[in-house]
């Protein structure tokens, strides 16, 4: 027995956006890569090494962030391990702070 794959279509942006708006909804659905396999970096955090696994887009975007702030990746890394709730991993953390800092836009 077969399955088959339904494709089902994309839906027009809803009324009263921007054109543009949905075309960019649209691009970021198809830009995600869920199945990608995680790439591993390393930090030394509180005189320990920590090693962080994220998704090459996600490490890409805690560069860019880095890099318009003018200060060293693990620099982020070290203040937001320092900065999140206990409880809360270390790459979670990461991927909101990824997310707070462009939602400030």
């Amino acid at each position: 027995m077969s399955m088959k794959t339904r494709l089902i279509p994309r839906p027009p942006a809803p009324a009263g956006l921007p054109v543009d708006h949905g075309l960019r909804l649209a691009h970021a659905m198809d830009g995600m890569r869920c199945g990608m396999p995680r790439r591993q970096r390393s930090f030394l955090i509180n005189g320990e090494m920590r090693a962080v696994r994220m998704p090459p887009d996600l490490w890409l975007a805690l560069d860019g962030i880095a890099l318009t702030e003018g200060v060293m990746t693990a620099f982020i890394v070290e203040q937001v391990a320092r900065r999140r709730a206990a409880g809360v991993g270390l790459a979670a953390a990461l991927r909101c702070f990824i997310l707070a800092y462009h939602r400030q836009d």
